[in-house]
Protein backbone atom coordinates (compact mmCIF):
# COMPACT_ATOMS: atom_id res chain seq x y z
CA UNK A 1 0.00 0.00 0.00
CA UNK A 2 1.32 3.41 -1.00
CA UNK A 3 2.65 5.54 1.87
CA UNK A 4 0.90 8.85 2.55
CA UNK A 5 2.30 11.91 0.81
CA UNK A 6 3.31 13.70 3.96
CA UNK A 7 6.76 15.12 4.66
CA UNK A 8 5.77 17.98 6.92
CA UNK A 9 8.68 17.81 9.34
CA UNK A 10 11.36 20.15 8.11
CA UNK A 11 13.67 22.95 9.07
CA UNK A 12 10.54 24.73 10.30
CA UNK A 13 11.07 23.27 13.77
CA UNK A 14 12.09 26.20 15.90
CA UNK A 15 11.58 28.70 13.10
CA UNK A 16 10.68 32.14 14.39
CA UNK A 17 8.49 34.76 12.75
CA UNK A 18 9.71 36.58 9.66
CA UNK A 19 11.15 40.06 9.75
CA UNK A 20 7.81 41.80 9.33
CA UNK A 21 7.68 45.23 7.78
CA UNK A 22 5.01 46.30 10.26
CA UNK A 23 1.31 46.90 9.82
CA UNK A 24 1.66 48.97 6.65
CA UNK A 25 -1.44 48.48 4.49
CA UNK A 26 -2.86 45.99 6.97
CA UNK A 27 0.11 43.63 6.91
CA UNK A 28 0.48 40.84 9.44
CA UNK A 29 2.52 41.94 12.46
CA UNK A 30 4.28 40.20 15.33
CA UNK A 31 2.53 39.89 18.67
CA UNK A 32 4.31 41.04 21.80
CA UNK A 33 5.36 37.95 23.84
CA UNK A 34 3.40 39.32 26.80
CA UNK A 35 0.23 38.82 24.77
CA UNK A 36 0.99 35.21 23.83
CA UNK A 37 -1.85 32.72 23.94
CA UNK A 38 -2.43 30.41 26.89
CA UNK A 39 -2.25 26.70 26.20
CA UNK A 40 -5.21 24.46 25.54
CA UNK A 41 -6.23 21.64 27.84
CA UNK A 42 -3.50 19.03 28.10
CA UNK A 43 -5.58 16.28 26.47
CA UNK A 44 -6.03 18.38 23.33
CA UNK A 45 -2.53 19.86 23.12
CA UNK A 46 -1.38 17.46 20.32
CA UNK A 47 -4.19 18.82 18.12
CA UNK A 48 -4.94 22.41 19.06
CA UNK A 49 -3.33 25.69 20.05
CA UNK A 50 -0.50 27.83 18.71
CA UNK A 51 0.55 28.56 15.15
CA UNK A 52 0.12 25.99 12.34
CA UNK A 53 1.11 26.02 8.68
CA UNK A 54 0.49 23.65 5.80
CA UNK A 55 -1.65 22.94 2.75
CA UNK A 56 -5.41 22.64 2.32
CA UNK A 57 -7.01 20.73 -0.56
CA UNK A 58 -10.56 19.85 -1.51
CA UNK A 59 -11.87 16.63 -3.02
CA UNK A 60 -15.20 15.38 -4.31
CA UNK A 61 -16.63 13.53 -1.32
CA UNK A 62 -18.11 10.79 -3.52
CA UNK A 63 -15.44 10.13 -6.16
CA UNK A 64 -12.33 11.48 -4.42
CA UNK A 65 -11.51 13.69 -7.43
CA UNK A 66 -9.35 16.71 -6.68
CA UNK A 67 -11.00 20.15 -6.84
CA UNK A 68 -8.27 22.56 -7.96
CA UNK A 69 -8.08 26.17 -6.80
CA UNK A 70 -10.89 28.14 -8.53
CA UNK A 71 -9.92 30.56 -11.28
CA UNK A 72 -11.04 33.64 -9.34
CA UNK A 73 -8.19 33.09 -6.86
CA UNK A 74 -5.52 32.83 -9.57
CA UNK A 75 -3.70 35.35 -11.76
CA UNK A 76 -4.54 35.64 -15.48
CA UNK A 77 -1.33 33.94 -16.63
CA UNK A 78 -1.92 31.03 -14.26
CA UNK A 79 -5.42 30.52 -15.67
CA UNK A 80 -4.30 31.00 -19.29
CA UNK A 81 -1.71 28.25 -18.97
CA UNK A 82 -3.94 25.94 -16.95
CA UNK A 83 -1.59 26.01 -13.95
CA UNK A 84 -4.17 26.42 -11.20
CA UNK A 85 -2.67 24.96 -7.99
CA UNK A 86 -4.01 21.83 -6.37
CA UNK A 87 -4.56 23.59 -3.04
CA UNK A 88 -3.97 26.60 -0.85
CA UNK A 89 -1.17 27.24 1.61
CA UNK A 90 -2.78 27.87 4.98
CA UNK A 91 -1.76 29.58 8.24
CA UNK A 92 -3.87 28.80 11.31
CA UNK A 93 -3.71 30.52 14.72
CA UNK A 94 -5.55 29.06 17.74
CA UNK A 95 -5.97 30.05 21.37
CA UNK A 96 -8.40 29.38 24.20
CA UNK A 97 -10.18 32.57 25.28
CA UNK A 98 -11.68 33.33 28.67
CA UNK A 99 -14.77 31.22 29.19
CA UNK A 100 -13.41 28.18 27.36
CA UNK A 101 -13.90 29.24 23.75
CA UNK A 102 -11.38 28.05 21.18
CA UNK A 103 -10.73 31.02 18.87
CA UNK A 104 -9.45 29.97 15.45
CA UNK A 105 -8.15 32.31 12.75
CA UNK A 106 -7.22 31.21 9.25
CA UNK A 107 -5.17 32.83 6.51
CA UNK A 108 -5.75 31.17 3.14
CA UNK A 109 -2.85 32.39 1.01
CA UNK A 110 -3.66 33.10 -2.61
CA UNK A 111 -1.44 32.01 -5.53
CA UNK A 112 0.80 34.84 -6.71
CA UNK A 113 2.90 35.66 -9.75
CA UNK A 114 6.09 37.69 -10.21
CA UNK A 115 7.13 40.17 -7.53
CA UNK A 116 3.92 39.56 -5.57
CA UNK A 117 5.47 36.40 -4.10
CA UNK A 118 7.28 38.69 -1.63
CA UNK A 119 4.01 40.11 -0.30
CA UNK A 120 1.34 37.42 -0.40
CA UNK A 121 -2.37 38.19 -0.44
CA UNK A 122 -4.54 36.23 1.98
CA UNK A 123 -8.21 35.65 2.61
CA UNK A 124 -8.98 35.72 6.30
CA UNK A 125 -11.67 33.79 8.16
CA UNK A 126 -12.35 32.95 11.79
CA UNK A 127 -14.43 30.67 13.98
CA UNK A 128 -15.09 30.13 17.67
CA UNK A 129 -15.72 26.70 19.18
CA UNK A 130 -16.88 25.90 22.72
CA UNK A 131 -14.15 23.67 24.18
CA UNK A 132 -16.83 21.75 26.07
CA UNK A 133 -18.06 20.41 22.71
CA UNK A 134 -14.78 18.66 21.93
CA UNK A 135 -14.59 14.88 22.17
CA UNK A 136 -11.20 13.34 21.93
CA UNK A 137 -8.65 10.62 22.47
CA UNK A 138 -4.88 10.71 22.20
CA UNK A 139 -5.21 10.13 18.44
CA UNK A 140 -8.21 12.23 17.37
CA UNK A 141 -10.61 14.96 18.40
CA UNK A 142 -14.01 15.80 16.88
CA UNK A 143 -16.54 18.63 17.03
CA UNK A 144 -19.70 18.61 14.96
CA UNK A 145 -22.50 21.05 14.08
CA UNK A 146 -26.08 19.88 13.73
CA UNK A 147 -27.27 22.12 10.91
CA UNK A 148 -30.41 20.17 10.02
CA UNK A 149 -32.79 22.97 11.00
CA UNK A 150 -30.97 25.73 9.12
CA UNK A 151 -29.40 23.94 6.14
CA UNK A 152 -30.60 20.34 6.30
CA UNK A 153 -27.08 18.97 6.80
CA UNK A 154 -24.44 17.94 9.31
CA UNK A 155 -21.07 19.71 9.51
CA UNK A 156 -18.50 17.17 10.71
CA UNK A 157 -14.95 18.08 11.76
CA UNK A 158 -12.21 15.60 12.64
CA UNK A 159 -8.62 16.34 13.64
CA UNK A 160 -5.97 13.61 13.80
CA UNK A 161 -2.57 13.77 15.47
CA UNK A 162 -0.59 12.05 12.71
CA UNK A 163 2.89 12.87 14.02
CA UNK A 164 4.81 15.06 16.44
CA UNK A 165 3.19 18.49 16.10
CA UNK A 166 1.68 17.35 12.79
CA UNK A 167 -2.06 17.06 12.28
CA UNK A 168 -4.65 16.28 9.61
CA UNK A 169 -7.92 18.27 9.71
CA UNK A 170 -10.88 16.86 7.79
CA UNK A 171 -14.12 18.78 7.24
CA UNK A 172 -17.19 17.15 5.68
CA UNK A 173 -20.79 18.26 5.18
CA UNK A 174 -23.26 15.36 5.16
CA UNK A 175 -27.00 15.18 4.42
CA UNK A 176 -29.50 15.40 7.27
CA UNK A 177 -29.68 11.60 7.47
CA UNK A 178 -25.85 11.33 7.12
CA UNK A 179 -26.16 8.86 4.27
CA UNK A 180 -24.45 10.96 1.60
CA UNK A 181 -22.38 14.12 1.17
CA UNK A 182 -24.43 17.30 1.31
CA UNK A 183 -25.50 18.30 -2.22
CA UNK A 184 -24.99 21.95 -1.19
CA UNK A 185 -21.25 21.41 -0.71
CA UNK A 186 -20.43 17.86 -1.90
CA UNK A 187 -16.78 18.02 -0.94
CA UNK A 188 -14.33 16.99 1.73
CA UNK A 189 -11.70 19.50 2.81
CA UNK A 190 -8.34 18.19 4.05
CA UNK A 191 -5.62 20.28 5.68
CA UNK A 192 -2.22 18.86 6.61
CA UNK A 193 -0.45 21.20 9.01
CA UNK A 194 2.55 21.32 11.31
CA UNK A 195 2.84 23.48 14.42
CA UNK A 196 5.70 25.95 14.11
CA UNK A 197 5.08 27.85 17.35
CA UNK A 198 3.38 26.86 20.60
CA UNK A 199 2.50 30.50 21.23
CA UNK A 200 0.66 32.96 19.01
CA UNK A 201 3.00 34.99 16.83
CA UNK A 202 0.81 36.34 14.02
CA UNK A 203 -1.82 39.03 14.38
CA UNK A 204 -4.31 39.85 11.66
CA UNK A 205 -5.89 43.23 10.88
CA UNK A 206 -9.49 43.56 11.95
CA UNK A 207 -12.34 44.12 9.53
CA UNK A 208 -10.57 43.03 6.36
CA UNK A 209 -11.20 39.64 4.76
CA UNK A 210 -8.73 40.10 1.87
CA UNK A 211 -5.41 41.89 2.35
CA UNK A 212 -1.70 41.96 1.64
CA UNK A 213 0.12 40.18 4.45
CA UNK A 214 3.73 41.31 4.11
CA UNK A 215 4.67 37.61 4.19
CA UNK A 216 7.05 36.20 1.58
CA UNK A 217 6.29 32.91 -0.14
CA UNK A 218 9.74 31.62 0.82
CA UNK A 219 9.02 32.04 4.54
CA UNK A 220 5.59 30.43 4.28
CA UNK A 221 7.13 27.47 2.46
CA UNK A 222 9.61 27.06 5.32
CA UNK A 223 6.99 26.87 8.07
CA UNK A 224 4.58 24.82 5.93
CA UNK A 225 7.38 22.30 5.47
CA UNK A 226 6.06 20.40 2.44
CA UNK A 227 4.82 20.68 -1.10
CA UNK A 228 1.12 20.46 -1.87
CA UNK A 229 -0.19 16.90 -1.47
CA UNK A 230 -3.32 17.29 -3.60
CA UNK A 231 -1.97 15.82 -6.83
CA UNK A 232 -0.33 12.74 -5.33
CA UNK A 233 -1.84 9.37 -6.26
CA UNK A 234 -4.01 7.69 -3.61
CA UNK A 235 -5.03 4.08 -2.99
CA UNK A 236 -8.69 4.34 -3.93
CA UNK A 237 -11.31 2.27 -2.07
CA UNK A 238 -10.07 -0.43 0.33
CA UNK A 239 -11.74 -3.66 1.46
CA UNK A 240 -13.60 -1.83 4.26
CA UNK A 241 -15.16 0.64 1.83
CA UNK A 242 -12.93 3.55 2.85
CA UNK A 243 -11.95 5.81 -0.06
CA UNK A 244 -8.38 6.98 0.47
CA UNK A 245 -7.43 10.48 -0.61
CA UNK A 246 -4.05 12.12 -1.15
CA UNK A 247 -2.44 13.05 2.15
CA UNK A 248 -3.23 9.77 3.89
CA UNK A 249 -6.88 10.55 4.76
CA UNK A 250 -9.80 8.20 4.09
CA UNK A 251 -13.59 8.58 4.05
CA UNK A 252 -16.63 6.28 4.04
CA UNK A 253 -20.29 7.35 4.12
CA UNK A 254 -22.62 4.38 4.20
CA UNK A 255 -25.97 3.45 5.76
CA UNK A 256 -25.83 5.74 8.79
CA UNK A 257 -22.08 5.37 9.32
CA UNK A 258 -19.57 8.13 8.59
CA UNK A 259 -15.97 6.94 8.96
CA UNK A 260 -13.02 9.31 8.72
CA UNK A 261 -9.58 7.72 8.84
CA UNK A 262 -5.93 8.77 8.71
CA UNK A 263 -2.57 7.07 8.33
CA UNK A 264 -0.15 8.28 10.98
CA UNK A 265 3.58 8.72 10.61
CA UNK A 266 4.19 5.66 12.82
CA UNK A 267 2.31 3.48 10.32
CA UNK A 268 -0.87 3.15 12.40
CA UNK A 269 -4.24 3.69 10.71
CA UNK A 270 -6.75 5.39 13.01
CA UNK A 271 -10.44 5.98 12.35
CA UNK A 272 -13.35 7.88 13.88
CA UNK A 273 -16.83 6.41 13.36
CA UNK A 274 -19.98 8.49 13.71
CA UNK A 275 -23.18 6.47 13.91
CA UNK A 276 -26.56 7.99 13.00
CA UNK A 277 -30.07 6.58 13.45
CA UNK A 278 -32.83 6.60 10.82
CA UNK A 279 -33.96 10.05 11.96
CA UNK A 280 -30.49 11.46 11.33
CA UNK A 281 -29.59 11.85 15.01
CA UNK A 282 -25.95 11.34 15.95
CA UNK A 283 -26.16 8.50 18.47
CA UNK A 284 -22.52 7.45 18.87
CA UNK A 285 -18.99 8.67 18.21
CA UNK A 286 -16.35 5.95 18.32
CA UNK A 287 -12.86 7.31 18.86
CA UNK A 288 -9.58 5.42 18.28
Amino acid sequence: RRAPARTLRSAAAGVGPPDFRGAVNGAVVQVDPADAAPGVAAEFSPFLGGEWAGWQCEFDATTGALRRVPDQFCGPETVEWGQQPNGFELLTSERVEDGGALARRFLQLLPEEGCAVDDLTAERSASVVDVARLRGSRRAVVFDDDGRDARNEWHLRTIFAVGDDVRARVTLRATADARAPSPRKPRVRVALEQRWSDELVLQYPEGRSLFRTGLAASWVATVAGAKCFGGVAADGVDADGVRWLPGGVGLRIDDGLVRVAARCDDGVVVAVDRVFNDAGDLVDVRLP
